[in-house]
């Protein structure tokens, strides 16, 4: 509960009845929520939150986010912040897809619902609607349009119709926003902006149970303490043959590496063109990963691989050099005493898929040039992870070349 001042009229009977509505809600799916703790700060510049502030309150948001957040992915927090009362907006979150996957133990400071603390206990289901979307459900009206190109909701039992706010509770299924379309308006239903809502459908249902699985809770074939790694290489064509080995190292002998091979032959060809495989790593070690096509037959146009640790993308690479091989660290230790490593860590969201980035010096050499090329999921964005040792004193330029011209954004 953000307030500011010590006191606030949210109590935790409140929340312990909220949540009971929000079970009976929840009923007919799998899942059941527990109040598990409430805290509360006092900070205006988080309580004048009101999802309504442009990029400099998204700032505020994920400090607030980052600081109070509890739990992991699969944990929900609700933010009760005064700022949206005051434009008359009950609550906002974010789909778990826009923020990518997290290990159960991690989490995005974009995962997040904020509430009205007046919606408490409401006849309106905000909450509810606000859980909604956490768990991966649009609007019934996602589009706000008839055309038969409209997505929607990507659900297929909850009909297309426009937004009407309507607040008809006797309507008794009459409204029909979308006539040339199948079904009336789910004035009912959860997901829509009425004042009548009382379901989710089954369609829905499948939808939250998939995207929770997907998102929030996703098995893991590791121990608690290893690094869970997904490596995968696409052929656009089949190589007579091809290597892919990794090594993990000890932080004083990086160049003391005993490559463990993964793959060798191609005997049989490739399933779909392409080789993957999850790996264990071990925890506080440094990796280096290599792949070579020999006979240089796999990749004539369109070949690439993705590393993945612990679900953050960290390599993405569609280039080789002349003898099509690529070898690439994941270290914490640069060469050069005078270098710093960093970090980064760019969200790219809502581009196309004819996505590249560059990183040059002062001097005119280029130290990172990475195509992103890869199709987005529910117009989600990657967050990409890259390493690159900086050297002291000098000034850098990052570029990022949308060879599709239809826009997006990114934050780094």
């Amino acid at each position: 509960v953000l307030t500011t001042s010590r006191n606030s009229d949210v109590t935790r009977n409140m929340m312990r009845d909220e949540i009971d509505m929000v079970n009976i809600d929840f009923e007919d799916t799998p899942f059941v929520f527990q109040l598990k703790g409430l805290s509360y700060t006092s900070n205006s510049r988080w309580n004048d939150i009101t999802g309504r502030g442009g990029d400099d309150e998204d700032d505020e948001i994920d400090e607030a986010v980052r600081e109070l957040r509890v739990g992991g992915s699969n944990t929900l927090n609700l933010f009760l912040s005064d700022g949206l009362c005051e434009v008359n907006l009950g609550g906002f979150a974010q789909y778990p897809y826009e923020h990518g996957w997290y290990p159960p133990n991690q989490f995005s400071e974009k995962d997040r619902v904020f509430l009205c603390p007046s919606v408490l206990l409401g006849d309106s289901r905000t909450v509810t609607h606000e859980i909604g979307h956490w768990l991966g459900l649009r609007h019934t009206f996602e589009g706000n349009s008839c055309s038969s190109t409209n997505l929607g909701d990507y659900v297929d039992d909850t009909p297309q119709h426009l937004n009407s706010n309507a607040n008809d509770c006797e309507d008794d299924g009459r409204t029909d926003t979308c006539p040339s379309r199948p079904g009336k308006d789910p004035l009912t239903n959860f997901m829509s902006y009425s004042r009548c809502r009382l379901e989710f459908t089954p369609g829905q249902v499948e939808r939250m149970v998939y995207q929770y699985h997907e998102y929030r809770k996703r098995i893991l074939p590791c121990g608690e303490d290893e690094v869970y790694a997904q490596l995968t290489v696409k052929f656009d064509d089949d190589p007579d043959s091809f290597e892919v080995a990794y090594a993990s190292y000890a932080k004083d002998d990086i160049d003391d590496r005993d490559w463990r091979q993964l793959k060798r032959e191609n005997d049989d060809g490739f399933a779909n063109r392409e080789f993957s495989r999850n790996l264990c790593l071990p925890p506080q070690t440094l990796f280096a990963f290599h792949l070579v096509d020999e006979d240089r037959n796999g990749f004539d146009d369109g070949g690439y691989l993705t590393l993945e640790l612990d679900g953050k993308l960290w390599e993405f690479n569609q280039e080789f050099d002349r003898k099509w091989q690529s070898t690439f660290f994941i270290t914490d230790k640069c060469s050069s005493s005078g270098e710093e490593l960093f970090t980064l860590e760019l969200d790219a969201w809502r581009f196309d898929e004819d996505l590249s980035w560059q990183i040059r010096d002062d001097r005119g050499r280029t130290l990172v040039s990475r195509d992103v090329t890869r199709q987005y999921s529910d117009e989600a964005f990657r967050k990409l992870y890259h390493q690159v040792c900086f050297e002291q004193g000098r000034t850098y330029d990052f570029t990022l070349y949308n060879g599709g011209n239809t826009g997006g954004y990114y934050k780094l």
